[in-house]
């Protein structure tokens, strides 16, 4: 894994657990980037000898309880996942854009069975985070070809995201809430699709929130939830889709605004909506941008200054 997929897989993390994030900058044989929140502050930086071992150095965060939080936080994703391996036939979700300022979040589920799995596994089929942009769209045609109607995706382009976030949030619910409910969608109807009632998902938090978005029947679903579900090729085929959609919600944006919106929430991704706040003004960026990330106080308060 090249050092700038290690970076984007941590960014999701940090930014669930509300800590500010610089863009990395290239050091001699690795990346630096900074991390911050109310607690404290300081740099991460991530080494690759040349035969590919990665190493992590946290000497410029202190040894405070800070310090603490962000080597908790990127430790478990260390270690090397072993596939996992569950009974078939079942129903893999995932998400893509929650990590990403600009665009959409979109979440996916797809039916497995043991015909699909082998053929998915022969395509090599794994987490989109492993795979380029370029990949990710050719290998998304492939699975909807393979699985046909028994796939859903539940696209939330800015505006509705935003919405959706204020509604949650003024009723005292947290992003998770939000995410649970996205979820549900795609595997209510993949469910209905095909009488599958075996789900396996990323764990993003507690169980009892998915159970709350299927609703009624919940309890008629077998719900497993792990962290790094992408090591399942069920999942990994989600999380492809997933990407697949923001990629190309992301292109149209950026196409009917004529801007670069880059992935992410990054130091570039605070630059271009600047750029986009300068042309087109401030009540246009819940248009493309969700607007509870750190990034929006960063563009505007740059701006006012």
């Amino acid at each position: 894994m090249q050092l700038e997929d290690i970076f984007q897989e941590l960014l999701p993390l940090f930014i669930d657990a509300d800590i500010h994030v610089s863009d990395y900058k290239e050091i001699n044989y690795g990346i630096q980037f900074r991390v911050s929140d109310d607690d404290g502050q300081g740099v991460v930086r991530i080494y690759q000898n040349n035969k590919g071992k990665i190493k992590y150095d946290y000497s410029q965060l202190g040894g405070g309880q800070f310090a603490q939080k962000i080597i908790s936080l990127i430790e478990p994703q260390r270690q090397e996942p072993e596939r996992i391996e569950i009974d078939l036939p079942i129903i893999g979700a995932d998400e893509s854009g929650k990590g990403d300022f600009f665009g959409p979040l979109v979440c996916a589920a797809v039916y497995v069975d043991e015909r699909t799995e082998m053929s998915l596994k022969a395509m090599n089929i794994r987490d989109s985070k492993n795979v380029s942009d370029n990949m990710i769209l050719n290998l998304a045609r492939q699975i909807r070809i393979l699985c046909s109607e028994k796939i859903s995706v539940y696209t939330l382009m800015p505006t509705e995201y935003n919405a959706l976030y204020e509604d949650f949030t003024s009723r005292g619910e947290k992003l998770n809430a939000l995410l649970a409910g996205a979820h549900a969608k795609t595997i209510r109807d993949v469910a209905q699709k095909t009488n599958c009632r075996n789900v396996l998902l990323d764990q993003f938090g507690n169980e009892a929130l998915i159970h709350q978005a299927l609703g009624d029947d919940s309890l008629s679903f077998h719900i497993t939830q792990v962290h790094r579900a992408e090591r399942n090729t069920a999942v990994a085929a989600a999380s492809i889709i997933a990407r697949s959609e923001f990629l190309q919600s992301l292109k149209k944006l950026e196409y009917k605004y004529g801007m670069n919106f880059p992935k992410g929430a990054s130091s570039q991704v605070i630059q271009s909506g600047r750029n986009f706040v300068k042309q087109f003004g401030k009540a246009e960026l819940g248009n493309v941008a969700k607007l509870h990330f750190k990034t929006t106080r960063d563009i505007i308060g740059l701006l006012e200054s």
